[in-house]
């Protein structure tokens, strides 16, 4: 205990060093019925390329694991495989009607589970052999879905199908009209987000929420934050804070407003999607998530570009926000001020980074630094959590997450050894 003491003592006051990474690349999801595309914003040269190839029905999500994009086709009940190599389509893995798949999280290198909107089900889905080889029940209209260690958690919404005639799920972001109409027959059970053991590939508890759970997101001291959207009209937005370890609901922060997805970054500070439709401008909301408290929301939001669908956090206190109706991301600080706009394809609704972390960034800044090795050193001896990307920490790229990779740290960063990457 006493040499891992000093050593934590001596690399968290010696000098920093750091490298530069590679471009980072944004690859986004265009949605709008009938011109459903993929864009590519480098955000290190600001270049935007659109239309690079052609997506499925209704794209929902794009998820990056190694050198493919996963991008989900809710209405053609499909994940849609790029390879972004050759950024060329390499396959579909079909899910089955009539599930509506949502939204994708990947358990490891070779499994990752979908959310089947419209039937109340997760599937199991072999990436490699590209295959669904597993589905398993959990609660009414699935969401948001997030890996933490063994465990899924699944937001379960609890929506009821609204009573009008020809109305379909999507008409909710693409018709203004049917919009209006069909958020005022919305209709709710309790939302549960219910937590599924990878081990035993079963149900082992569900816990109980606000109203409308949707999205979540980790944040750096291992809290799973879950967005409760309410009913978009007398019930307002919260954030439910759950302790992983005890699956129990530590507190609430209250949003206001209808908020959506959410990411938080390694600053701690999350970000919430509120929309804002024309001719209003574009919401985004902001909380502390180590202090428990709203920084910007229902009274004094952010604005940017009308229709703001979804958030990602970037390194250093930045945040990018795809804005469904003016067909741009905005990339914006923690207060924010515009730093850039990129004009991309029809109804942008969801961007993935590529590559999503840097081998060795075990606290996810953006930077290899001694940061790092405090960090894997607090995890190892200490009980401290990992970023959301277990990755990142394999530095020796060995499959596991050791006392080798903290070594391999040090020694690249004081004795010129070779740098994490697989």
């Amino acid at each position: 205990m006493l040499k891992n003491f000093c050593l934590t003592l001596f690399l968290s006051t010696a000098l920093s060093f750091s490298t530069a990474r590679a471009d980072i690349i944004a690859y986004v999801v265009n949605s709008y019925p009938g011109d459903e595309t993929l864009s590519k914003i480098n955000l290190t040269t600001g270049e935007v390329v659109n239309n690079i190839l052609n997506l499925g029905v209704s794209p929902n999500q794009i998820v990056i694991w190694g050198d493919s994009a996963y991008v989900v086709n809710s209405l053609d009940h499909d994940i849609q495989v790029i390879n972004l190599k050759t950024e060329s389509t390499a396959g579909y893995i079909n899910i089955g009607e009539p599930r509506s798949p949502y939204h994708m999280a990947f358990a490891d290198s070779q499994y990752a589970y979908v959310t089947n909107w419209a039937t109340n089900t997760i599937s199991k889905v072999d990436i490699k052999n590209q295959t669904v080889v597993g589905e398993y029940g959990v609660g009414r209209a699935p969401e948001g879905i997030l890996a933490v260690g063994n465990k899924l958690y699944i937001c379960c919404s609890g929506f009821s199908w609204p009573k009008i005639s020809g109305f379909y799920r999507q008409d909710l972001i693409f018709d203004s009209a049917k919009r209006t109409k069909a958020l005022k027959a919305l209709s709710y059970i309790p939302g549960r987000v219910y937590v599924f053991d990878l081990d035993t590939e079963t149900v082992v508890d569900s816990i109980l929420v606000g109203l409308n759970p949707q999205y979540l997101d980790l944040d750096p001291e291992g809290e799973l934050n879950v967005v409760c959207t309410g009913d978009y009209s007398s019930v307002t937005g919260k954030v439910y804070r759950i302790d992983t370890r005890t699956n129990t609901v530590i507190d609430s922060i209250s949003t206001g407003g209808t908020p959506g997805v959410i990411s938080i970054g390694a600053d701690g500070i999350g970000y919430l999607t509120a929309v804002g439709w024309t001719p209003d401008p574009g919401l985004i909301y902001s909380f502390n998530s180590i202090a428990d408290s709203m920084i910007y929301g229902q009274g004094n939001p952010i604005t940017t570009d009308s229709g703001v669908i979804s958030v990602t956090t970037l390194f250093h206190s930045k945040v990018l926000s795809c804005n469904y109706q003016s067909d741009n991301v905005t990339l914006l600080d923690s207060s924010g001020t515009l730093i850039q706009r990129y004009l991309v394809g029809n109804g942008p609704i969801s961007l993935a980074l590529y590559p999503p972390w840097i081998e060795g960034d075990c606290n996810g800044d953006g930077e290899l630094t001694v940061s790092d090795v405090v960090f894997l050193i607090n995890y190892l001896f200490k009980g401290g959590y990992l970023p959301k990307f277990l990755s990142s920490a394999d530095a020796n790229c060995d499959g596991n997450v050791s006392v080798s990779d903290v070594v391999y740290l040090i020694n690249y960063l004081f004795k010129g050894g070779p740098a994490p990457g697989c």
